[in-house]
């Protein structure tokens, strides 16, 4: 997968987010050069990059590191550290032959299949986490706690699986909590319209503090940012109000 350039963290976190579960490749962010980045490769590229072919596991060592990647998704509830634990291990094991992963163990072997599956929904999951403080609205909170509950599924007999039921659970409470979406735009936009104004209303007449919109149960009105030291006020101007649309 090509390098993807971003503005602000929070587009690329949705494009890694999107391309790992739409072409189950393991995605991740770096920050160069005042860009966001996001890189990603296939279960077959990362395949490709691990251990030189001529290094070759004995069948003590392909089971001592089965054994390991099985005792920390038991055990382990951190998932950035189960993502990196995994990514290590997998590359000193993804060559091996056939005969090695035939004279594997049933559990063993059903591990081995599923530590793609695994890496993918860590990668995933590591992003729904890095997205939670992003949650402003009814309807992504409902989301993410649907999105939590399938990863949980996944991990459904593993020790990550509890944490992800928290996060799913304290979205599931969120949801009651937030406005709908078309609510938080409509405080989104009405924000922005507040800090085009304030950026051009100059000091208050106290000399220590600056004009400030604020609201009362009468309406808008411009208040001096030294509150409580400074108790001015004075009201918006029909223009002003129009821009606000109130």
């Amino acid at each position: 997968m090509a390098e993807r350039y971003f503005q602000n963290r929070a587009d690329a976190c949705t494009f890694a987010k999107e391309t790992a579960v739409s072409t189950k490749a393991v995605t991740k962010i770096q920050y160069k050069d005042g860009l966001w980045v996001v890189e990603g490769k296939t279960v077959a590229e990362a395949q490709s990059d691990t251990l030189p072919s001529s290094i070759v596991l004995t069948d003590a060592e392909m089971v001592s590191i089965i054994n390991k990647i099985r005792q920390n998704l038991e055990l382990n509830e951190n998932v950035n550290d189960l993502l990196n634990l995994l990514d290590i291990n997998y590359k000193k094991i993804s060559t091996a032959g056939a005969n090695l992963i035939a004279a594997l163990s049933e559990s063993d072997r059903k591990i081995y299949k599923d530590i793609p599956i695994f890496l993918t929904g860590l990668s995933n999951a590591s992003f729904a986490i890095e997205d939670l403080p992003y949650v402003k609205s009814k309807e992504h909170a409902i989301e993410m706690a649907y999105r939590f509950q399938e990863l949980a599924t996944i991990f459904s007999d593993y020790g990550v699986a509890p944490s992800l039921r928290r996060h799913r659970q304290s979205m599931l409470e969120a949801s009651g909590k937030y406005p709908s979406e078309s609510v938080a735009k409509k405080n989104a936009e009405l924000s922005q319209k507040i800090s085009r104004l304030e950026s051009n209303a100059g000091p208050c007449k106290c000399g220590n503090g600056r004009f400030v919109i604020r609201e009362s149960g009468y309406g808008y009105f411009w208040g001096c940012s030294n509150h409580p030291r400074c108790w001015f006020k004075r009201s918006l101007t029909n223009p002003e109000m129009d821009v606000l649309g109130v």
